[in-house]
């Protein structure tokens, strides 16, 4: 299986920026991410079941569709990993772990996770972590990490990408973006038609397991109140949980 994860890995660093990906900005972000994605990867391996894989790529882009960004391709993997986690890099490069798979009962819990990653990505979370700013005051950052031809900025591209991995597996992000998201997550779901209330029965049920979720994300009661308030404005009637299909497919 080695050679399968070095492939992997080489697959991501090398996939394209998209042609339409036309401002420094964007090829920035994707670059990152790309470098960010292709080291977690490296780390926790992809879960070896194409089926596996395939189905929560149709159920991420199918959240994705009509609530992703249009300006980027979304990329849904599951890591090979007891861990119980989810991660977002910027550009759309979406990962959850093959322990979080685990612990989820429906394809709306499933959608719910991914929905939540993908709205960190839709407001460029870890990007604005990593104080990666439309202007600098030399004016010049996206060019200079888009071409990393100096040494000095291939070391400064490194260290974003080292610092990107650090954010997503040990300190995390700030706790309103943790917010933000889950209030995607919630509205995502709903705007395809799962129920938006299998959400907060995942993290119910997660929040006293040791998870990546536990060390990186504010304190799950305090999520669970917030979402709680907002659910208050949604309805569970005509959506859909899809429990069959889930356990069928995991």
């Amino acid at each position: 299986m080695r050679w399968v994860l070095v492939l992997v890995v080489c697959i991501i660093s090398s996939l394209p920026t998209p042609s339409w990906a036309n401002d420094d900005l964007l090829k920035t972000e994707i670059k990152i991410g790309r470098n960010i994605a292709s080291i977690i990867v490296g780390i926790y391996g992809l879960y070896p079941s194409e089926k596996v894989n395939h189905y929560v790529s149709l159920v991420g882009n199918s959240v994705a569709y009509l609530n992703g960004r249009t300006d980027i391709r979304y990329y849904f993997s599951v890591l090979n990993s007891d861990e119980i986690n989810a991660l977002a890099c910027p550009g759309g490069y979406i990962f959850i772990t093959k322990g979080l798979l685990k612990q989820l009962e429906n394809e709306a819990q499933l959608a719910a996770i991914l929905a939540h990653e993908i709205s960190h990505v839709n407001r460029r979370h870890v990007l604005r972590a990593l104080n990666i700013k439309p202007k600098d005051k030399s004016g010049s950052i996206f060019s200079r990490f888009l071409q990393s031809r100096h040494s000095t900025v291939s070391v400064a591209f490194s260290q974003t990408v080292s610092k990107g991995v650090s954010i997503l597996l040990q300190s995390g992000l700030q706790h309103q973006d943790e917010y933000e998201a889950d209030q995607g997550a919630i509205f995502y779901c709903s705007q395809v038609g799962y129920d938006p209330f299998e959400y907060i029965k995942v993290l119910n049920k997660i929040q006293n397991k040791q998870s990546g979720f536990s060390v990186t994300h504010p304190k799950m009661s305090n999520r669970v109140n917030k979402i709680q308030q907002s659910l208050q404005f949604y309805s569970p009637k005509n959506t859909k949980k899809l429990k069959g299909r889930y356990q069928k497919n995991v």
